[in-house]
């Protein structure tokens, strides 16, 4: 084993013991961590991984120098280089062009999908002749696999931005919309019959007694079908884009090109964190009172604390 390798290890093994430490430390069970030892375990858990990419990548090339399918940070380089350094035909830089017409799909996807889950699901909950109308043909489509059905998409369709838009909300719709549906069950009869009580017309009752109480939930469902529709999309594009990630990583993987390929799987974990951070920031401004609830007491008491405030 080289000198390399054994630096690896040492700084796996070292990062191993602080975790150890800090959980011997802790006495009692779910005991919250403070801001200084959360920050830490993310870190090491972060150099972790990376000691254990740089080893891999290390023992490949002492096999075969030539090797690019683990790339050493000079290749990682590179392959960035290349990424964001215009072309010389087009001048068009790869991340730019892939990034607009990726963002651009899912965005509008997820738009659509919002919108028509938010309606159906609280029509669904909220009325029963709309359920039993509509709730077989919505349980027969959740069943159906989104990639089982891209070739449906495909040929119905075209390559074009409507493909991608539908086929996104054909893999999220179906699941949000009974969450949602879900959602509205969970609400307290008692609560909708004191606000028919007091003279609440319909759309009142759907609004302040229903849809205030569930937006919480709306909101992390919605950021649970990110990964999803990012999946749906990628697998779309590399079937038939020409252009997006998706279509970049097909391109590159034929070549053996992982230099580019592993900088364009960072990019698309970096874009579905900073969204589902981003939803969370939302839910937390939207409903604060919903995060200083026990988790038990959050679907029955949310309405009644969000009225009273």
């Amino acid at each position: 084993m080289t000198i390399s390798a054994l630096k690896y290890f040492l700084v796996i093994f070292v990062c191993l013991i602080w975790i150890v430490k800090i959980a011997v430390s802790e006495k009692t069970i779910r005991k919250a961590l403070s801001k200084r030892d959360a920050f830490i375990l993310r870190m090491l858990s972060l150099i972790i991984l990376i000691s254990v990419y740089l080893f891999l990548s290390h023992r490949q090339h002492l096999i075969n120098p030539d090797d690019s399918t683990m790339p050493t940070i000079s290749q990682l380089g590179k392959g960035l280089q290349s990424i964001y350094k215009a072309d010389e035909f087009t001048e068009e830089r790869w991340i730019v062009v892939d990034a607009k017409a990726t963002f651009s799909r899912f965005f509008l996807g997820l738009a659509f999908t919002i919108v028509l889950s938010i309606s159906w699901g609280i029509l669904t909950g909220c009325f029963k002749i709309w359920r039993e109308s509509s709730i077989l043909p919505l349980v027969f489509f959740s069943f159906i696999p989104p990639t089982a059905a891209m070739p449906v998409f495909f040929v119905t369709m075209g390559t074009d931005m409507a493909m991608y838009v539908a086929l996104i909300v054909f893999g999220t719709f179906p699941i949000l919309a009974r969450t949602i549906c879900l959602a509205v069950d969970e609400i307290d009869e008692e609560f909708i019959f004191k606000s028919q009580t007091l003279g609440a017309s319909k759309l009142e009752v759907i609004y302040n007694a229903i849809f205030k109480q569930i937006l919480p939930k709306i909101i992390d469902s919605v950021r649970l079908q990110i990964g999803i529709a990012v999946i749906l999309l990628i697998a779309a594009e590399m079937m038939c884009g020409d252009a997006g990630f998706g279509y970049r990583i097909r391109i590159h993987y034929k070549l053996a090109n992982m230099s580019v390929l592993y900088p364009y799987c960072a990019f698309l974990a970096g874009f579905g964190f900073i969204i589902d951070a981003a939803f969370r920031k939302i839910n937390a401004c939207l409903c604060p009172w919903y995060f200083n609830l026990p988790a038990k007491k959050r679907s029955c008491h949310s309405g009644r604390i969000n009225n009273a405030k």
